[in-house]
Parts: C-alpha cells; sequence; structure tokens
C-alpha cells in the first residue's frame, strides 16, 4: 500500500519507524544480556562443583598444606666472586 505523505509526515513516519527499531533492538539486547547472565552462572557452578568432586578432603588439604620457599637472599657465595 502506497501512501502520500507530506515531507514532515514522512519524517515523522521515518522517526516512528526507528524508534520501534530501537526500542526492538534494545529488548533482544536486554534478552541476550539475561542469557549471558544464566550461562555465566551455570558455568560457575559447574566448575565449583567439578572442583569439590576431583578432591577428595585428604587432597584437599594437601594442597591447602603445602608451601614453596624461594630464596632470593643475594648473600649467596658464587665461587667466581671469592678473592
Amino acid at each position: 500500500m502506497n501512501v502520500k505523505r507530506t515531507p514532515s509526515d514522512q519524517r515523522a513516519f521515518e522517526a516512528e519507524q526507528r524508534a520501534r527499531f530501537r526500542q526492538d533492538r534494545m529488548a533482544a539486547l536486554d534478552n541476550d544480556a539475561k542469557k549471558a547472565q544464566v550461562v555465566i552462572a551455570q558455568v560457575k557452578g559447574l566448575s565449583s562443583s567439578s572442583l569439590d568432586g576431583m578432591l577428595s578432603a585428604d587432597e584437599s588439604a594437601d594442597c591447602t598444606n603445602q608451601q614453596t620457599t624461594i630464596n632470593f637472599s643475594a648473600d649467596t657465595n658464587h665461587s667466581d666472586d671469592a678473592t
């Protein structure tokens, strides 16, 4: 259906179309953001539950009690330095 519009009516009509498009696009983006939040929550849940399942209580205690000491002191004697 081809409707004759005045230039001002045409501009108003096009502005309404753009506004509807922006509104629909924002709704779609909002929907995508909500889906992404659900996926992130599921991944976090899977990650924490899989880690809990992989480590037994003894293994978990061993991992938390391990310490690594690295000595970076400058006092080390090198055979080249001795005079």
